[in-house]
C-alpha cells in the first residue's frame, strides 16, 4: 500500500489526525505520522509516497513563518524529497479534502491548496502522475 506521511501541528487534536487518516485509508492509502510523546525522526516521512500537510486552525492559504518550526522543516525535507505535497482542509470547517499545494506559490513563502482539485485514489497515481 502506498503510505501518505501526515504532518499535524502539536496544538491540532488527534481526532483531526485520524479524519486526515480516514480520508487517506479511504483513497487507498497507509497513512503515517509522528505520534506526539515519543522520540521523532523523518525516516516515516522519508519512506512515505506522498506528504499531507494539516494547519493549526484550518487555513486554506497562510505564510510558512506562520507554521510550526515542526512542519516547516517536514515540509522543506518533503520537497526537497520531491514528494507530491498535499493539504488537508476543512471546507466550511465539515468537508474534508485533500488539496495539491500550488508549487509557484510555496516558491514565494505560501501555502496554499489548489480549489476544486483532489487528492486522487492512490490506484489511480503512477510515478507521482494521476491517471483519469
Amino acid at each position: 500500500m502506498t503510505e501518505a506521511y501526515i504532518s499535524c501541528p502539536i496544538p491540532v487534536p488527534t481526532s483531526k489526525i485520524a479524519d486526515v487518516a480516514d480520508q487517506l485509508g479511504k483513497k487507498g492509502y497507509s497513512p503515517t505520522w509522528w505520534t506526539k510523546g515519543t522520540d521523532y525522526t523523518d525516516t516515516r516521512l522519508r519512506e512515505a509516497k506522498i506528504f499531507v500537510l494539516m494547519s493549526t486552525d484550518n487555513s486554506f492559504d497562510y505564510c510558512l513563518d506562520s507554521m510550526t518550526a515542526g512542519c516547516r522543516k517536514e515540509l522543506a525535507l518533503a520537497k526537497s524529497l520531491n514528494k507530491p505535497l498535499y493539504i488537508a482542509y476543512w471546507k466550511g470547517g465539515k468537508t474534508l479534502n485533500i488539496y495539491p499545494i500550488v508549487m509557484k506559490h510555496l516558491e514565494d513563502g505560501r501555502v496554499l491548496g489548489q480549489s476544486g482539485v483532489y487528492l486522487r485514489e492512490a490506484d489511480k497515481v503512477i510515478n507521482d502522475y494521476s491517471i483519469y
